[in-house]
């Protein structure tokens, strides 16, 4: 009886150290998954303005694993099951090498730091998942400025086409949008000199400037490439009717502002010009064109060069006296007056002098 227990005893440790080994077997400390070394990584946000990519750089990938990366706002590791975040592919995005796959517009228009995470699937006798990158801090791209904000941007009788330049995901935008008349010829002036401060100068004059319109309008969805903006034709949409507002020649701003609905989107706001031209069928307002063939008038407080315009026998008699003495304007009378004397005398002190020797043999 006593053999009989001996042998049973044998027989269940024998059963348990094979059950041992097959678990370690199972067990990830002894598979041979290795991770994708991030440590040199070189990260880089890449940009063409309205859109924005990732780009990882300077590391080997495994061609057997798979690597899904997300963005959040703070360092602070999900809690979340690795692999349930893996397979969220509202969460995450399978990360390619060619960096314009790797989209994080949506990201980067929200007003937030950037931090990256990286999860790295390997198959070894069942899934296995990893963080290679741990809350890796991305610098933003910088955003454009003043004019730069817009491109494309025109107001017309038929057609109203408002284009930004900034990241924009795929959704609509409200945008806080302001024209107003320039009266300061002295911002003109600095922004055809292109001085560094004229678009800081106007950008200010705009804030507190009276307004010929002054809107909050909602972006729209052409179904194109020009989406981010408002756009609208005679045959589509409403447009900016600003017919009876603007005056042939006059100069007007343009301000703009996405609303960043109480924090949530990375602020913006933009500020350009353009000249109104009116025709008998025809207005437009053609925003960022060029002002060197612009006649600004000159500040009061600005010496003004001569006129070189002919007068014309309908013109108005000039009354304007000037404040101080014109260069040589009298000087050259005088020398003209001079000169026709000279030579009458000496037509006469010719003619007295051939008189008195004309008989002299």
């Amino acid at each position: 009886m006593k053999s009989k227990l001996i042998s049973i005893f044998v027989i269940l440790i024998s059963l348990l150290c094979i059950q041992s080994f097959v678990y370690a077997a199972d067990d990830d400390s002894s598979s041979n998954v290795t991770w994708t070394d991030f440590s040199k990584a070189q990260y880089k946000i890449e940009s063409d303005n309205r859109s924005c990519y990732l780009s990882v750089s300077n590391v080997t990938k495994n061609s057997e694993s798979t690597y899904r990366y997300f963005i959040t706002s703070t360092n602070t590791k999900p809690s979340t099951n690795l692999e349930n975040i893996f397979d969220d592919i509202n969460k995450t995005t399978t990360l390619s090498t060619v960096s314009e796959l790797n989209s994080i517009t949506s990201y980067v228009e929200l007003n937030q730091d950037l931090y990256l995470w990286i999860i790295e699937r390997q198959y070894d006798k069942e899934w296995k998942y990893n963080y290679v990158v741990e809350g890796k801090k991305l610098e933003r791209p910088k955003y454009p400025t003043y004019s730069d904000v817009f491109f494309a941007t025109y107001i017309s009788h038929d057609e109203t086409s408002i284009n930004f330049n900034v990241p924009w995901g795929d959704h609509s935008r409200k945008i806080n949008l302001k024209i107003g008349k320039i009266d300061d010829t002295t911002i003109l002036n600095k922004i055809k000199n292109k001085e560094d401060d004229a678009f800081q100068k106007l950008l200010e004059y705009s804030k507190k400037s009276n307004a010929i319109y002054n809107k909050q309008l909602i972006s729209t969805d052409t179904g194109t490439y020009y989406d981010d903006g408002y756009h609208a034709s005679s045959n589509n949409g409403t447009i900016l009717d600003l017919s009876n507002l603007i005056q042939d020649g006059s100069f007007y701003f343009m301000y703009a502002q996405l609303d960043d609905e109480n924090g949530k989107y990375y602020p913006v706001e933009g500020i350009t010009y353009a000249k109104a031209k009116i025709s008998e069928d025809d207005w437009s307002l053609v925003f960022l064109s060029s002002l060197d063939s612009w006649n600004i008038p000159e500040n009061p407080t600005t010496t003004t060069k001569p006129s070189t315009t002919t007068p014309t026998a309908s013109s108005k008699k000039d009354t304007t006296v000037a404040k101080t003495s014109i260069p040589f304007a009298g000087n050259k009378v005088f020398i003209l007056i001079i000169v026709v004397t000279t030579l009458v005398i000496l037509a006469i002190v010719g003619k007295v002098q051939y008189n008195k020797y004309k008989d002299i043999k």
